[in-house]
């Protein structure tokens, strides 16, 4: 849905539509961390695949990576004319950390 469509909504629509995604969305994160688990087994079993936590040293490798990779996505995107792409990562972050700390409380 547009931008423009969503404002010819009535407030109490446009309120009713941002809960409801925020719902969706909590709700789907959820399903997907619970399918994890069994999956994470039976690959144990199944395969013996074994999970690790990446060590600081990679994980600070694979942030510095990510980052870089989503820099160049970025600026493929203003270069297409998307202005935007950089307000909707940092709103997408933001959201994400709000989120994983409401979760967390649970």
């Amino acid at each position: 849905m547009t931008r423009k469509k969503f404002l010819a909504f009535p407030k109490d629509t446009q309120k009713m539509f941002l809960d409801l995604r925020k719902e969706y969305g909590m709700r789907y994160a959820q399903t997907l961390i619970d399918d994890e688990g069994p999956t994470k087994n039976e690959w144990k079993t199944k395969h013996g695949v074994t999970f690790k936590d990446a060590s600081p040293e990679d994980q600070k490798f694979i942030l510095e990576a990510g980052n870089k990779a989503n820099e160049e996505m970025f600026k493929k995107q203003e270069a297409g004319g998307h202005k935007g792409v950089r307000q909707v990562w940092d709103y997408y972050l933001k959201a994400r950390k709000k989120y994983e700390a409401e979760r967390a409380k649970k």
